[in-house]
């Protein structure tokens, strides 16, 4: 299966970076560019869609912590979409999900992104 990796825009400020093939010393370095390139717009949110990911090794784990640490600093999310099978295993083992918001599709992370912005507004009211 060929590499492919590529961003856009969902919604205002939230980017979705779209992942397909395995995550390998080979294809991190394309992954990287990416999430650089995500890293100097500042998003709110990133949604790094896996659906399409068969493969996710260490190197892989490495680009989404460092996003992760980017987009916490300044109070922004990254979720993880549609990890499945041994994708799952590997983010599971090293502790994604107790660290991460993770879902199913896209659409139920736009939900859970924009369920919290509504308690944000409810609060400071």
């Amino acid at each position: 299966m060929d590499f492919e990796v590529k961003t856009s825009e969902v919604q205002s400020g939230i980017q979705v970076l779209k992942v397909k093939g395995e995550i390998d010393l080979e294809s991190v370095g394309e992954l990287e560019e990416c999430a650089e390139k995500l890293m100097k717009v500042s998003p709110k949110a990133v949604l790094v869609d896996l659906t399409n990911v068969s493969y996710m090794g260490s190197c892989g784990i490495r680009v989404l912590l460092l996003l992760n640490t980017f987009l916490a600093r300044n109070s922004n999310k990254l979720i993880i979409v549609g990890a499945t099978g041994g994708v799952l295993a590997t983010l599971e083992l090293v502790g994604f999900p107790e660290m991460l918001q993770m879902t199913q599709t896209v659409e139920e992370a736009l939900k859970l992104l924009s369920s919290r912005r509504s308690r944000r507004k409810v609060r400071g009211a």
